[in-house]
Parts: C-alpha cells; structure tokens; sequence
C-alpha cells in the first residue's frame, strides 16, 4: 500500500492599497512648517507621491508618506493630494485645500555701541545689536551701520558666526545678512574704523576735539500682505580727539 503526499503552498494574495490615515489639517500658518503622516496598507507595500498641481516647497517622503514643507507667507490657501501605488493598483486621497492665515510677524529692535573717544589716527569698533522682540520669526535680515566721513570703515565682522565672509563694506557703509531671527534672538554686526586725521576733518591751526554721528539699521523682507513693520534705526555718537590731546 502506497500513500500518495502532496504539499500545497498557499501564495498570498496580493492586495491594492487602501489609505488608513488620510484626514490632514486643513488650517497653517504663513511662514509655519506644514506636516501629516500620511498612512496607506497593500500589498506589496504602496509608495507615495504627490499629485500633480501640489504646491513646489511642499514635499513627500515616498516610503513613509510624510508631507511637510514649510508655508510661504502671503498665501491665502494651498491645494494637494497624494497617491500610493504598488504594482496592483493605486488609490488617492485628497485633494485636500488648506485655507492659510497670516502668522505671528516679528519685531526687530537695534542698539548701536561705538569706542569714544577715540584718538585721531586710532582705531575703534562700532557694534550694532539687532533683536528679534516679537513673538515670530524675522526671515533674512540685513543689519548696516553707516560712519559719517571722518570715521574710515577698514573691515567688518560680527559676534554669532564663523568668520567675516558675509559682512561687506560699500564705501563707508558695513552690512550683513542675519539670516533668520527668531523670537528673542539677537545677532551683531561690527565694524572696525580708523579715526581720520584731525587737520583734515577742520582744516589748519589748533585742533579740537569733535563729535561724529553713526547710525545703524536693520530690515527684514518678512511682509505681511502690505505691511512691514519690520524696520529699525538707532545711532551713537563717537567723540574723536586730536592727537596731541
């Protein structure tokens, strides 16, 4: 007597993907990070796109489904879908429109510290302080400080980085690009100069000393839907005496 045995494998059935988590906000912020995960099951495991018309700086990761991207400002509203495809079929969810509202502005406020006295023929620093002190971010700012002509620029560097490659002088003026300050961040901008010769500044015979203004400055290209508040100005003053003093 003989036993026939027979193995059966079972393959298991491939399966379309069908979306499991698919309810994003519908509400952001300009200038805030927008994210959802977005979640889809299938067989084999789907991978994830973005639908034709969503947004350039919104973006998806194609093996987890997370979107995210950071909201322009001055926007009213956005429009997305996403899909998940495998080699069975492909689903959609979406498109979603998400309505946008202007976010918190930040406030930029500055000081403005100068060496006085300072000798004729010496050297001083003028340091401008700019601060965030609203409740945002300010997005690339530019701080300058502006000498009158009796005070010569020579170089210019700043007190929150690595090297002075980003400060420039055009003429008698130093400025920089901040970058981002967010709320209660300040960052500095320094100029070293060299008090002129004060025969030059008042001509012939006795010298005396002088004062001199200085002004600083700092603006943002944040701008909310026609309005920017986001400059400031401040000055110091630099007492320049003769040599002889």
């Amino acid at each position: 007597m003989s036993m026939n045995m027979f193995i059966i494998s079972v393959v298991p059935a491939s399966s379309a993907p069908v979306f499991t988590t698919d309810s994003p906000a519908l509400s952001a912020v300009g200038g805030a990070s927008y994210s959802y995960n977005f979640r889809a099951s299938g067989d084999p495991t789907p991978s994830y796109t973005l639908g034709s018309g969503a947004p350039s700086w919104l973006s998806i990761n194609s093996y987890t489904g997370a979107v995210s991207g950071t909201v322009p400002q001055g926007i009213t509203s956005f429009t997305y879908s996403v899909a998940a495809s495998n080699n069975v079929n492909s689903a959609t969810a979406g498109p979603f429109t998400v309505s946008v509202s202007r976010g918190e502005s930040g406030r930029l406020s500055t000081s403005l510290s100068c060496t006085s006295p300072v000798r004729a023929g010496n050297r001083g620093t003028c340091t401008l302080y700019v601060t965030n002190t609203g409740r945002g971010t300010d997005r690339d700012v530019v701080g300058e400080i502006s000498l009158p002509r009796q005070l010569q620029a020579d170089f210019c560097g700043h007190g929150w980085g690595w090297g002075n490659w980003s400060c420039s002088i055009s003429g008698n003026t130093a400025s920089e690009n901040l970058g981002n300050l967010a709320a209660g961040q300040t960052r500095t901008v320094t100029v070293t100069f060299t008090a002129r010769s004060s025969s030059w500044l008042w001509g012939q015979g006795r010298e005396s000393a002088k004062w001199v203004h200085v002004t600083g400055s700092a603006s943002s290209d944040q701008y909310f839907w026609g309005w920017n508040g986001n400059d400031s100005y401040t000055g110091a003053w630099v007492r320049i005496v003769p040599r002889w003093y």
